[in-house]
């Protein structure tokens, strides 16, 4: 974050998380694949698994920045953009994006 600081004058923090797939897990609790649990050695046993699955991944990058800076990305933000107040928040815009899609 450092270096990021210097090159960009602001808080910088990206991170890229990989999360075990949900069935690694499943089936190294199920019973039916006979793995010994922790609880089946009264607690202190540990196991470590390894397996050739896709694991989701996510990228987050926050980055402290001014809401005008944000502008070119956000539709209702757009000086021509095409918007109606929201009935259930008044102050929050709602888009209505036309879209012309060509005949074939």
């Amino acid at each position: 974050m450092d270096v990021a600081y210097k090159k960009y004058n602001r808080i910088v923090n990206n991170i890229t998380m990989s999360m075990p797939h949900a069935g690694v897990f499943s089936a190294a609790r199920d019973r039916k694949n006979d793995i010994l649990q922790p609880e089946d050695l009264a607690g202190v046993g540990e196991y470590s698994l390894r397996a050739a699955v896709v694991s989701p991944t996510i990228n987050v990058l926050c980055v402290n920045m001014k809401a005008a800076e944000l502008d070119p990305l956000i539709y209702v933000s757009w000086p021509n953009s095409t918007t109606t107040e929201s009935i259930n928040f008044p102050t929050q815009k709602i888009a209505w994006c036309v879209c012309f899609l060509p005949s074939f």
